[in-house]
């Protein structure tokens, strides 16, 4: 998987209809834990973390009510948006690597 590929993934989770988005968040959490592909340590870093943050996400208000650590669709942009940044900053860093060698 490449960053660009994540970075692809992760847009998915937030641009997904709700009624879409529990099935988007289940097969990229499957994809992430399941380990069947070759990124950077500091990649999966990234995207575990985005998956155990995704477990708290529950689109139903009623739901949210039972637990404080469960959030909605506000909340869910930010995380996403942090983990597209920490992708953007991971290619800025490689990108000045690659630099650096040439």
């Amino acid at each position: 998987m490449t960053l660009q590929e994540a970075k692809k993934i992760i847009t998915k989770i937030r641009d997904s209809p709700e009624y879409e988005r529990s099935k988007v968040i289940l097969e990229f959490e499957k994809l992430v834990s399941g380990g069947k592909f070759d990124i950077s340590h500091a990649l999966y870093e990234i995207l575990d973390d985005l998956v155990e943050t995704l477990a708290y996400y529950v689109s139903n208000p009623e739901w949210r009510k039972k637990d404080r650590s469960f959030y909605g669709e506000e909340k869910l942009v930010q995380n996403i948006q942090g983990a597209l940044q920490a992708i953007e900053a991971l290619e800025i860093k490689n990108q000045n690597l690659q630099n650096e060698k040439d």
